[in-house]
């Protein structure tokens, strides 16, 4: 029993409270909203949509990823109207620089420590709960 309830207890703290601590830090940076006020409307708007089953679900996340994709893209393109006067400078620094034997080797140090990192995240709590203890089973049979 106490394995349940310290899996439960833990399943709030590990994945969703990071990101929507993330989510209610940003908007009171941005817009001054109340960090409670973002962490209700979060939880509201999660359960309307978990509590609706796989297919509201399914549903809502193929109604907002076409949007996620226009904000990302449209996002990008305001940053570089916003530095255009930069832009011919940077393509220029790139064409001097990225050829060098100093830009191989930052970038064969920056592509290991990319890979490490990658393999360790990948193994740690965030991604997969190795080492949890949430999956509930021991030795495969169920108690």
């Amino acid at each position: 029993m106490l394995f349940a309830v310290f899996a439960v207890l833990a399943s709030f703290g590990i994945g969703n409270m990071v990101q929507a601590n993330s989510v209610a830090d940003a908007l009171n940076s941005a817009f001054d909203v109340p960090r409670h006020l973002s962490g209700v409307i979060m939880a509201a708007l999660a359960g309307i949509v978990i509590l609706g089953g796989i297919k509201r679900i399914a549903a809502v996340a193929a109604t907002v990823a076409p949007f996620m994709c226009v904000a990302y893209i449209l996002g990008g393109l305001v940053i570089l109207v916003m530095n255009a006067s930069a832009v011919p400078h940077t393509f220029l620094f790139i064409n001097q620089d990225a050829f060098t034997p100093t830009a191989a080797v930052g970038g064969f140090a920056g592509a290991t420590v990319a890979s490490a990192m990658r393999w360790g995240v990948a193994r740690g709590v965030f991604s997969n709960e190795a080492g949890l203890g949430s999956h509930g089973t021991c030795g495969g049979t169920h108690e």
